[in-house]
């Protein structure tokens, strides 16, 4: 992949500046996970018992997923019902800190639903329930209406087709002429047959099955897809058309270029479940940045091989995105963003592990430093630290502050044995990021009152423990700061009296 290891911390930290609107098909993914072991007496077919229930977003909501873990500001227009699983829904978003501003409330239209029943690895059977209708033009109004609101605040907008009514044709053409007017990149993951309806678009991404549908042949070699790919740009007069390959990887078409093809990077196929949602969500992240579209497609293509490499429709992390370029390493897997982590919280409570927080800016690294964190950890199974980062530092240290970048800094907390996990946060304290992890236990060193420490509170609210560790005298950031000066000072001296 043409990104190094260091473009891709860049890519990372730049991600959380963005605003992008997401506009499509919501849907509820419901999993069944258990076993078999016997055919039903009733019918030739596996009786599985079910273990497991999991339900997770589907459809423009899986697009949704793939972008959480990298923190952008996220605005969504579309629809829901009001049963069961539009409640699921709004508070999926709500969890995930996405603003319901631009969803639209209509009792008749239910979200769809899609239920997979799984034994072991095994796909048995998916189940759909959906109105599949296109929205009536009382909720056309509605939804443009939303769009024209948000799209200005916007970098990139990006629509998710799956066909089951939002984007009607009225819908795309208002979108494409307020993308254009306001001269924001639009990205459209297509359905159907007639691509004439994307037509004046910024890129759209069709896999080969969907080309097949769109141009009228079929697609059976590099001269198909040339073939296909050129007639979707003549016809859609888009900047690019992107078709998406499975494990033939991808072809790149612009105007007045010629074409690019990007190969697979799967290892292993698994599972290819959503894996045209991961593609669109990652070339948003890329064309919102300003990053050549070649380069972002490779980006794209990287995060879709480590998705199908999974079951279900799943995301790529962070760090599985840079040990795509450097390989596993300990540093990449301990530094974690708060999404990934709330999760992995989660997953040790059950396992009845104690979860110890503490946070800082950690700019210079010194003893003082390394008996808190040791401590903390001693008081624990899992010690997770909150880092502030360079926006954060500077606001509360002044100009010169950090001296470190965040990404250096969280490399070198993350060697030490004591820490486990290592989070980046842009607020002046941790708080949000206290309520989003909810440890077991709050340390801080020195001479803090425990009742006025950040998420002090908030800990003891659900049952944690707050307690503070001593600081080694003499031993601070700005002592040791303070101590450089004055030699500076003593060696500009001798200098100037010499």
């Amino acid at each position: 992949m043409s990104f190094t290891s260091d473009e891709l911390i860049r890519f990372i930290e730049r991600a959380r500046k963005l605003k992008l609107l997401l506009i499509g098909d919501f849907m509820v993914d419901c999993y069944l996970w258990g076993e078999t072991n016997r055919i039903s007496p009733e019918a030739p077919v596996p009786v599985v018992s079910v273990s497991k229930e999991e339900r997770t977003f589907g459809g423009a909501g899986n697009v949704l997923k793939n972008l959480i873990p990298y923190e952008p500001k996220i605005v969504v227009v579309t629809i829901f019902g009001k049963g069961a699983y539009d409640d699921f829904a709004r508070k999926e978003l709500t969890r995930l800190g996405v603003p319901l501003d631009g969803i639209l409330t209509d009792p008749d239209r239910p979200v769809g639903i899609k239920t997979r029943v799984l034994a072991g690895s095994q796909h048995l059977l998916r189940i759909d329930r959906e109105k599949a209708e296109a929205i009536s033009p009382q909720w056309e109004n509605q939804i443009l209406k939303k769009v024209d609101q948000m799209i200005d605040q916007c970098d990139v907008v990006l629509a998710s087709d799956y066909g089951k009514g939002i984007l009607t044709p009225k819908v795309l053409s208002h979108l494409i002429k307020s993308a254009a007017k306001h001269e924001v990149p639009l990205l459209i993951d297509p359905k159907g047959y007639d691509y004439k309806i994307y037509r004046g678009c910024f890129l759209i991404t069709p896999n080969t099955r969907e080309a097949e549908q769109a141009v009228g042949f079929p697609i059976r070699n590099e001269s198909d897809v040339e073939k296909a790919g050129r007639k979707l740009l003549r016809e859609t007069g888009a900047n690019a058309i992107l078709i998406t390959r499975g494990k033939e990887g991808m072809t790149l078409f612009e105007r007045n270029t010629k074409s690019c093809y990007v190969p697979a990077m799967a290892k292993e196929v698994f599972d290819v479940t959503g894996a045209g949602d991961t593609v669109l969500a990652f070339l948003g992240l890329g064309i919102g940045m300003g990053f050549p579209l070649r380069k972002t497609a490779e980006l794209a293509n990287t995060a879709a091989g480590i998705v199908v490499g999974k079951l279900g429709a799943a995301t790529a992390t962070p760090n599985e995105l840079i040990e795509s370029t450097t390989g596993p390493n300990l540093f990449h897997q301990k530094i974690k963003l708060k999404e990934e982590l709330s999760t992995l919280v989660q997953e040790l409570q059950k396992k009845g592990k104690r979860v110890v927080f503490t946070n800082g800016c950690f700019d210079l690294i010194h003893p003082g430093h390394l008996s808190v964190l040791e401590k903390a950890k001693g008081k624990g199974d899992v010690l997770i630290v909150g880092l502030n980062s360079d926006q954060s530092v500077k606001k509360l240290k002044g100009n010169g502050r950090p001296i470190q970048k965040q990404q250096d800094r969280a490399q070198v907390l993350s060697a030490l044995a004591y820490v486990d996990y290592v989070t980046i946060f842009d607020e002046l304290t941790p708080d949000l990021l206290i309520r989003n992890l909810r440890p077991d236990l709050l340390v801080k060193g020195g001479d803090y009152d425990p009742k006025k420490i950040v998420g002090s509170d908030f800990v003891r609210s659900i049952g944690g423990s707050v307690e503070t560790v001593p600081f080694i005298d003499n031993h601070s950031t700005s002592e040791i700061l303070g101590r450089i000066q004055s030699i500076q000072e003593e060696k500009n001296k001798w200098v100037s009296t010499k």
